[in-house]
Parts: C-alpha cells; sequence; structure tokens
C-alpha cells in the first residue's frame, strides 16, 4: 500500500495541530507516523478502537460528521500504509521512499547554500516528534514491550 499523497498528510497535520494538540491528542502528522509504527511494532495487537482516542486527545469531538468521516479514513489508510512498510517491506520490491518514516525536515533552497541547516546545531531536532509519537504509541502495551 503506497504512502499517503502528500495533500492527504498536510490535511491530517493541519488537523491534528489545530483541532487535537491543545487538548492532549498528537500535535502533527510526524508525531502520528510514530505513534503508528509503536502500534504496528508492538508485540500485541492493539485494536484502533484502543489507540485511536489517543490520536484525537481525551477532550476531543469532531465538528460534523463529514470531518469525522475524512479524518477517520485518512487516518485508517496512513494505518495501512505503516502497517505493509513494517510487515513486509520487501514485498515492494526495491526500497523506496515509501519504507522512511515520515520525518519533518527543515526546508532548503537550492539555490542558497545559506538555507542548509547545520546539521552540528542542537536546537535542530529532526525525528524528534516522530520518536515522541512512538514512545506515546509503546505505553498502550509498555509491559509487553
Amino acid at each position: 500500500m503506497p504512502r499517503l499523497a502528500d495533500a492527504d498528510i498536510d490535511r491530517l497535520d493541519q488537523y491534528l495541530g489545530e483541532h487535537c494538540a491543545v487538548g492532549g491528542g498528537l500535535p502533527d502528522a510526524e508525531a502520528l507516523d510514530g505513534f503508528l509504527c509503536a502500534i504496528v511494532a508492538a508485540p500485541e495487537l492493539i485494536l484502533p478502537s484502543e489507540w485511536m482516542g489517543t490520536v484525537w486527545g481525551p477532550e476531543h469531538a469532531f465538528v460534523d460528521e463529514d470531518t469525522a468521516k475524512e479524518m477517520i479514513e485518512t487516518l485508517m489508510r496512513h494505518y495501512n500504509a505503516v502497517v505493509a512498510r513494517i510487515r513486509d517491506p520487501a514485498s515492494e520490491g526495491e526500497p523506496t521512499d515509501d519504507l522512511l518514516p515520515r520525518v519533518a525536515l527543515p526546508a532548503v533552497d537550492p539555490d542558497d547554500p545559506d538555507s542548509v541547516p547545520d546539521m552540528d546545531d542542537t536546537e535542530l531536532l529532526i525525528g524528534a516528534l516522530w520518536a515522541h509519537g512512538f514512545a506515546v504509541g509503546r505505553e498502550l502495551r509498555s509491559d509487553a514491550w
């Protein structure tokens, strides 16, 4: 199963940031990817009915049925892509970007050498949100890990 289109990830990212992060849910699509990786890699099965509330947050309520349907459908499509990525990446043939975790990287202008970040900068936390999401997902089965 291929990754979600960038537009779908952007929409999910925006929704999480605007509606879920403030209420204890996941802050963005990067954290969501790490979270789903932990869910799929867990030593015990974790059903969507158990983990979905963690994504949205304890106080979250969708504003309408159409939004709920869109977000849940997009979330489950991403979950299925993560399942395919983790469970059997070799079945897809040669490695592709579809097998990589979704980690936000700093924007770089190829025409501006000054836009390339200093990779020794301790404030450049590439992968930190992904790792946070993984840690949150791991907590759902901490005893089994």
